[in-house]
Parts: structure tokens; C-alpha cells; sequence
């Protein structure tokens, strides 16, 4: 297929890349900053632009820039007569979003990406939604292609589904950030909890969340949790322990 860019960030360079990797030529690449759309271009043999209305026709055109710009992209389509599918790669933005063009789907990668770290498309699960039959087809080949997964959701199933990587990723990461700033404190090296933390991802996909669950919490030891609490001197991080706690806690003993 023929398909152009719209974006130049780290998840339009990783879909560009794996693209022309399954076989799909790039025409071009369009950003509103024109190094950035050039490096990208470079990388896959395409041509840089930051207009929009200068996109050389194609099967789909793929939208993979912040959530808040892509109803202006799209009406920016719309105007050039744009008559390619048009496809958003946001997990938080609903297919209408795309409107007022005719044949519009969603693929969103469940993933975090950082443009210098390699990432294993096949591995990757991606949500899609589309427009009409047709649209869903060649969005289904798009994914498969790349022989990755694709996931049928429709924007509500997909607007949870992104909660719940914040839940599952960000938050986890934010903690371990925290984590980190505890062990510092302690003068121990952060890479004292790699065995513990990924031992704890591995059970609880093994055995699920709630069985894989350990700690003060899970055993209501409050004299432990006080101990911690005191020993927390961010009120933030001290406040996120209370809560968490108290949440784990609720899951384990008020259900009794």
C-alpha cells in the first residue's frame, strides 16, 4: 500500500520504519517542523513537507500526532480533498475525531515508544476501529502485514483500555521512580529491585493481580504501614503509600 505520514514524533517514526519494513511504500512525510519531517523522510525514502494540502495520493493516510492536533489535521484533510482512509494512532480519541472525511479507522499500538529504543512490532497488540467494511479491511492488512495483532475495540472499549495503561504503565513507572528516590536515600543501588520487580510483573500475569499480591497490605500488618509512613519525608509519596494501602487493604479484607 501506499501510505503517508502525518507526524514526525516517536510513534510516527516506529509505525514509518515497520511499515516500509512489511513492504508499504511512503510518499511522504508531512510535520509542521520541517528537520523533523525531513529526518523521518530520510530514513524511509520518502519526501518531507509541512503541508498538508501537498500530499501525493495514497491508499491511507496515517495520523500519528499529539491527541489535541488531530480533529485540526483532520479537518485539514478534508479541505485538501484528501481522499485516502484516514487513520489515527491514539488510544484516548474517539474515531469521530476524524470527521468529516468519508473512510477513517483508528490503529493504535498498545505500547510505549521512544524513538532510539527498538521495539518488536510483532509483539505489539493494536485496537482497531474503522469507519465501514472496506476501511476495516485494509486496516486489519495494515496490522497484519507487519504481523502484528490486531484487536477489534470500538472507542469506548479503546478510551478504557488507555486508562488502564496508565494504570499499568505510567503509574507503574512513576512509582518506580519514587522507588528509585527511596533507595538513594538509602545509599543502595536501584537495581537492587529488578529481581522483585520483575518477578512481580511475571506472577501477576501468571497468576493474575489479585493472587499475586504480597505485603503489609495484603496482610493488614499496620504496625508495619505506620513504620513506613514515618519514614516517608515527601508528603506526596507519603499520601500515594496511604492510599495505596488503604486500597489494597479494602481488596483483601473488606470483601471477607
Amino acid at each position: 500500500m501506499l501510505v503517508n505520514i502525518i507526524g514526525s514524533g516517536n510513534v510516527a517514526t516506529h509505525m514509518a520504519l515497520h511499515l516500509v519494513e512489511a513492504g508499504h511504500e511512503t510518499p511522504c512525510v508531512v510535520s509542521r517542523d520541517m528537520t523533523r519531517a525531513a529526518r523521518l523522510a530520510d530514513m524511509i525514502g520518502a519526501r518531507p513537507s509541512t503541508d498538508i494540502a501537498a500530499l501525493p495520493e495514497a491508499d491511507v493516510t496515517l495520523v500519528a500526532v499529539s491527541d489535541n492536533n488531530i480533529p485540526a489535521v483532520a479537518q485539514s484533510l478534508a479541505r485538501a480533498g484528501n481522499r485516502s482512509l484516514i487513520a489515527h494512532t491514539s488510544g484516548a480519541t474517539p474515531l469521530d475525531a476524524l470527521l468529516p472525511n468519508a473512510q477513517r479507522a483508528v490503529l493504535y499500538p498498545c505500547q510505549t515508544f521512544s524513538t532510539a529504543d527498538e521495539v518488536d512490532i510483532r509483539q505489539v497488540p493494536f485496537l482497531i476501529e474503522a469507519s465501514d467494511a472496506r476501511s476495516l479491511a485494509t486496516t486489519t492488512a495494515l496490522v497484519e502485514s507487519m504481523r502484528a495483532k490486531a484487536i477489534q475495540a470500538d472507542s469506548r472499549q479503546r478510551a478504557m483500555l488507555h486508562v488502564a495503561a496508565v494504570f499499568a504503565c505510567n503509574f507503574t513507572n512513576h512509582l518506580l521512580l519514587t522507588a528509585q528516590r527511596l533507595m538513594d536515600n538509602a545509599d543502595l543501588p536501584f537495581e537492587t529491585l529488578r529481581p522483585l520487580v520483575e518477578k512481580t510483573i511475571a506472577k501477576a500475569f501468571e497468576t493474575g493481580p489479585l493472587d499475586a499480591q504480597t505485603g503489609p497490605a495484603r496482610r493488614g500488618d499496620t504496625i508495619t504501614l505506620n513504620r513506613h509512613e514515618k519514614m516517608i519525608e515527601q508528603e506526596t509519596e507519603r499520601e500515594i503509600y496511604s492510599a495505596l494501602s488503604r486500597s489494597i487493604y479494602e481488596t483483601y479484607h473488606k470483601r471477607k
